[in-house]
């Protein structure tokens, strides 16, 4: 439940909205179930011998209400809190709702090609608005490519939310129910009504379980509009198996065939999640939703040995999936946790040539800080692994550790040193990126992030300006010959960014009167506490700001 701490010896492939996480097996620092527990701000913690601990055993045998934190030399301490403590924590903890602005869809064309979007030199303004259009991770696309210095995928497009809204208004009423049915205030029971009852029989194996799906499915029976999700396996599945309105369907096929019309047949297209309720103020949402391989001709690809047809590569079905990824139970209940409006949110998609698994040298993520006023101005922290072996959901289980690069420009040197963390646990002691790949990382990563924050910094008045910034970033390392062209032709190996966010906090639920006030907004976004004080000599009213000493 949302205000569990989960303690398990080896780290989830996702994170459940709880209050807490603690493994007992190391975890990569920047996979999403990380880049989820900064953005809530919760615990995420490596405890050594977690499975052999009796206290902790104890504990999680009471339910203890506790308190987790680190002490000042690194240890973990696991507090046992009184009721009263606990009550008068979870008090502090009530969330602003985070609701996205409708748009206009008959304003909104069906499809967008990145090339397009950047020759109108939208500013930091223009991409908030374009984010209602095109999704959280489409327009971390149009901020990589404002630089004009980043290697990206090749002829990126995005099919707009309008299509999704439209296709989904024919499940308005069990999105209606969903969302203020009573019966439906447990989260075993959303996942039952989003995943279906074979999922839910897995997950939640006891009698006790069972009889309860049994009585809910009673209760709702087909015809009705939970009955219908559930007769069809959950609504996720019910989404799945719906078919896009004909003519819409033509004009996005049309889209993609033209946009990628130099690729060869075979190359795939990567369906990518771009949620309007991701990457936007108070509200990450890394790795909550789906993406999804299709092909313009079907045809034309060799049988396979697993059970994907020719219908199920379809653009129609890649584009389904990527959609029904948005009521997923995992995206509802970290969407429910932070007060996020579920029906005000749309599901967008970022098209571009799927990255090829035997073509794919190295992968990794990377985070870049700017902050002049430490010793460190410039730092870029590293995870990188070889081939296609996921750093961002590794299965840590097989001791699939990747390398651990640190990259800084201090305040007094102009060229960055290089600091090897840890090594790549695929790599037989040698490096996943050498040198010259990670100065040249550095620098495109560089660019990028001054970028953000000089646009961001031109709308905002004297006194509000940020002087720092931390982006997220994704890349791989491809071999030559990606992606697969029409007229044979062999594309170099390289260097690719395939995604940037921002990991600052926002300034949700912040009081107008600190937003009125001349503080930088990167100082404003870590405030722990603002106390007025008036001078005694002069009258003068002022406010001091205190932030989070880290």
């Amino acid at each position: 439940g949302p205000n569990d701490i989960v303690a398990i010896d080896r780290a989830p492939d996702d994170l459940p909205p709880g209050n807490g996480l603690i493994t007992g097996t190391p975890q990569t620092p920047l996979a999403h179930v990380n880049v989820l527990a900064l953005n809530r701000g919760i615990p995420n913690a490596y405890l050594a011998g977690l499975a052999d601990d009796t206290t902790i055993a104890q504990l999680g045998r009471v339910r203890a209400k506790v308190l987790v934190r680190t002490t000042a030399n690194g240890e973990l301490e696991i507090i046992p809190l009184t009721d009263k403590e606990y009550d008068g924590w979870q008090a502090t903890q009530r969330r602003e709702e985070i609701s996205v602005e409708p748009v206009d869809l008959a304003a909104v064309e069906y499809t967008e090609t990145l090339a397009n979007l950047v020759a109108g030199s939208p500013t930091t303004s223009d991409l908030d608005d374009l984010r209602r259009e095109i999704g959280g991770k489409a327009a971390g696309f149009v901020e990589l490519a404002l630089t004009g210095t980043t290697t990206m995928p090749s002829e990126p497009m995005m099919i707009t939310v309008r299509p999704y809204v439209e296709h989904m208004t024919q499940f308005d009423d069990v999105v209606d129910a969903l969302v203020t049915d009573p019966d439906l205030g447990s989260p075993r029971l959303r996942y039952l009504l989003l995943e279906g009852r074979e999922d839910f029989d897995e997950r939640y194996s006891t009698e006790r379980d069972a009889t309860l799906a049994d009585e809910f499915e009673a209760g709702h029976p087909a015809g009705s509009p939970l009955g219908d999700a559930l007769a069809a396996d959950g609504f996720v599945e019910l989404i799945r198996a719906s078919t896009i309105e004909p003519g819409t369907l033509a004009q996005l096929s049309l889209a993609v065939s033209a946009n990628f019309s130099d690729l060869d047949p075979s190359q795939g297209l990567r369906f990518r999640s771009s949620s309007t309720v991701e990457d936007i103020e108070g509200f990450n949402g890394a790795g909550l939703y789906d993406s999804n391989t299709g092909y313009i001709d079907p045809t034309v690809l060799p049988d396979t040995d697993d059970d994907d047809t020719q219908a199920d590569r379809t653009i129609e079905r890649a584009i389904l999936r990527t959609w029904s990824s948005y009521w997923s139970a995992t995206a509802f209940e970290e969407r429910e946790r932070e007060n996020v409006d579920h029906r005000s949110g749309s599901m967008a998609v970022l098209v571009h040539p799927r990255f090829d698994d035997d073509l794919e040298i190295n992968n990794g993520v990377a985070t870049f800080t700017v902050n002049p006023d430490s010793a460190t101005a410039l730092e870029m922290v590293v995870n990188v692994q070889l081939g296609d072996t996921s750093v961002t959901n590794a299965d840590n289980e097989d001791g699939l550790f990747p390398e651990v690069v640190r990259v800084v420009l201090d305040v007094e040197s102009r060229t960055p040193s290089i600091e090897r963390v840890s090594t790549s646990s695929l790599a037989d002691g040698d490096d996943v990126l050498d040198d010259a790949d990670l100065l040249a990382l550095f620098e495109q990563l560089r660019s990028v992030t001054n970028s953000w924050l000089d646009r961001a910094n031109d709308e905002l008045a004297d006194g509000r300006r940020s002087s720092t910034l931390t982006l997220d970033f994704e890349f791989r390392e491809m071999a030559e010959g990606w992606p697969a062209r029409a007229d044979g032709s062999i594309e170099p190996s390289r260097m690719v960014v395939k995604q940037a966010r921002t990991l600052d906090p926002g300034l949700r639920g912040m009081r107008f009167e600190l937003l009125a006030l001349p503080i930088p907004r990167d100082v404003l976004a870590r405030t722990v506490s603002a106390v007025e004080y008036r001078c005694a000599a002069t009258g003068h009213v002022g406010v001091r700001v205190f932030t989070d000493p880290l």
